[in-house]
């Protein structure tokens, strides 16, 4: 097969196209690979995708290949995130943190009889002696009790 220049390719039908892109990587011949004709890098290699599979690197992940270990990680650097936000405080571990849920993990949730883990005095740090599971419904009332408490 005869190559074109990048010139004459570009103006060819889409089927022609790519056919010659099949045969210059079959073949190890650089290919078109941008407008401006520049041969890819991947000459020589048929079929590579560039970027890799996507998906996830249970591997690469900190706490192990453990699906509910990473979950837990990924919510406890959430929360931390959340108390830097607030600028609060946060002296508690990971290790800490898997502690304290450890035997009301399911009980967590976004319903008002579901468990958070609230500080016992919002005026000092997340350290594990100020703090401790309640349910949203209570942590709510003492959130709003807290904030009358400021306004006088």
């Amino acid at each position: 097969m005869n190559i074109p220049t990048f010139e004459e390719y570009k103006v060819l039908p889409k089927e022609q196209r790519k056919e010659i892109r099949k045969y210059q990587e079959l073949n190890g011949l650089p290919v078109y690979s941008s407008k401006e004709g520049i041969p890819s890098i991947r000459a020589g290699v048929p079929n590579l995708k560039a970027r890799g599979p996507r998906g996830e690197y249970p591997h690469r992940w900190v706490v192990g290949p453990d699906r509910l270990t990473h979950i837990k990680y990924r919510a406890f650097h959430k929360h931390r995130a959340q108390a830097f936000f607030r600028g609060e405080e946060y002296e508690l571990t990971f290790t800490d943190w898997q502690k304290i849920w450890e035997r009301h993990w399911w009980e967590r949730g976004r319903r008002i009889d579901n468990l958070v883990l609230t500080r016992i005095d919002p005026e000092k740090s997340w350290s594990m002696n100020n703090v401790e599971l309640i349910t949203r419904l209570e942590h709510l009332k003492r959130n709003g009790f807290v904030r009358r408490m400021n306004r006088s």
